[in-house]
């Protein structure tokens, strides 16, 4: 018997199928039949296309500032309906733990969501704040789709080939058009949407044996000139160039450095902070050696590290996917995803995502397309000066684009007076000179083993 709410939200006639039918073609589209149970799409040679500068030793960015960072992020794929019985349905797609084992993208047909006034095709919100009395050092924006291509395959898709899912849709004009189109970007409720020039774009290799993806980023600074601080600020972000169809996603994620530029004694968010930032595009597959992220060039002078990242296509119902950290060097330990487990740190969870779609649903909103967090890092402590981040999966696979670590550092001021009145003192060669030099820790920790000269 059909499930009533499956049949009210089936994808257009073209992409329906039966169970029946799905049962008899699973095996060629990666489905194995003990009730529908999904099997991860994992290449035979996942690909590391670029990460970091200088061959992936060195950041992309890094500062020491008076404050920290935020990051948000958000989908811009709503589920139209599922294409089998006993799924579930698109409310239980997009929520925290509803439906079964076969309850992914794959599974259903994601459409765009347009959601937020000003945008053309898709959009979404998420929101952030940012201190009371802190200006914007640095925001990147970053984004990411598929490209609609299947290597091997002549029709367009986002995931494995079959006749039963249907074929993908792509934005009308060039089948490239993922490597030109702006993003859009609007920053508070009142402000205007502006477009944003990828900076950087880079693409699977048309070699992966796989669904191809694709993913850009942008310098979006400027776009928070005047923005409110010290009370929640909506980001939307969209119009980015993106299929719909069976396992399709698209999303984007926000990354935002505050800085009071000095320590001000009585507010603990104007602490000093190194700030090191990795992005890049990185396919992690099963088939694929864990990733591993060299943070130093720091010195910790107390607890608090923290890290984020921004992570495509993961999906909370296949497990495997994990990422770990150590501290100079010693033994790892596992990060929770969004909603406190381990084993699974791509769920499409965005940190301060507004729901766009499932309205009936409450909880947890699961987007399907990214995951953006941020995480404490509880074992790095005063002294430490380097973090390894390790980023692998034994199961599902994801795309990572970008890693921050945020470490709590000293800020030294040293400040030279002279002893008297005027603005000067003579001495001849053999009487010395008389100054009083007074060091200040600005910092959030205990300065140990200085030396003045």
């Amino acid at each position: 018997m059909q499930n009533e709410n499956a049949q009210s939200e089936r994808p257009p006639r073209r992409a329906r199928f039966s169970l029946m039918r799905a049962i008899a073609t699973a095996v060629t589209f990666g489905l194995l039949v003990t009730g529908i149970t999904v099997i991860p799409n994992v290449p035979a040679e996942a690909a590391v296309v670029q990460w970091g500068t200088n061959a992936g030793t060195s950041p992309n960015y890094q500062t020491t500032v008076n404050g920290d960072f935020v990051m948000a992020g958000n989908g811009v794929l709503e589920c139209l309906g599922a294409y089998f019985n006993g799924i579930g349905n698109c409310t239980d797609l997009h929520s925290a733990s509803g439906g079964n084992s076969s309850t992914a993208n794959d599974n259903f047909y994601l459409q765009n969501s347009n959601t937020v006034s000003g945008f053309t095709t898709n959009s979404s919100s998420a929101n952030i704040t940012i201190p009371a009395g802190a200006s914007v050092n640095k925001a990147f924006l970053s984004w990411s789709a598929n490209t609609g291509t299947y290597t091997g395959s002549g029709q367009d898709t986002c995931t494995v080939p079959n006749s039963g899912r249907g074929t993908a849709t792509l934005p009308a004009g060039s089948a490239t058009g993922y490597r030109t189109q702006p993003a859009k970007i609007k920053v508070g409720a009142a402000g205007a949407v502006t477009s944003v020039a990828p900076a950087s774009v880079l693409e699977d290799p048309t070699g992966t044996t796989s669904a191809l993806y694709y993913s850009a980023s942008a310098d979006v600074t400027s776009a928070f000139a005047g923005a409110a601080t010290g009370t929640p600020l909506t980001v939307s972000a969209g119009d980015i160039w993106t299929p719909q169809g069976a396992g399709c996603y698209a999303g984007w994620s926000l990354t935002v450095v505050y800085d009071y530029g000095i320590y001000i004694p009585s507010n603990l968010d104007s602490a000093p902070h190194r700030i090191i930032f990795y992005e890049g595009h990185v396919r992690m597959t099963a088939a694929e050696a864990p990733l591993t992220v060299a943070f130093n060039g720091f010195s910790a002078v107390a607890a608090g590290t923290r890290a984020g990242y921004t992570l495509f296509e993961g999906d909370r119902v296949i497990q495997g996917d994990k990422a770990e950290y150590s501290r100079g060097g010693g033994n790892f330990s596992q990060i929770s995803n969004s909603a406190g487990n381990t084993n699974n740190i791509g769920i499409g969870r965005g940190e301060g995502s507004v729901r766009y779609t499932a309205f009936t649903d409450t909880g947890p909103f699961t987007n399907q397309s990214v995951d953006v967090a941020t995480t404490d890092l509880p074992n790095v402590q005063a002294g430490d000066s380097s973090v390894n981040l390790r980023m692998s999966t034994s199961g599902d696979s994801y795309l990572l684009r970008n890693v921050i670590l945020s470490v709590p550092s000293a800020g030294i001021n040293i400040s030279k007076t002279f002893n008297g009145t005027l603005d000067q003192q003579s001495r001849t060669a053999t009487e010395v000179a008389t100054f009083t030099v007074t060091v200040t820790n600005s910092g959030v920790g205990t300065l140990q083993k200085h030396h003045y000269c």
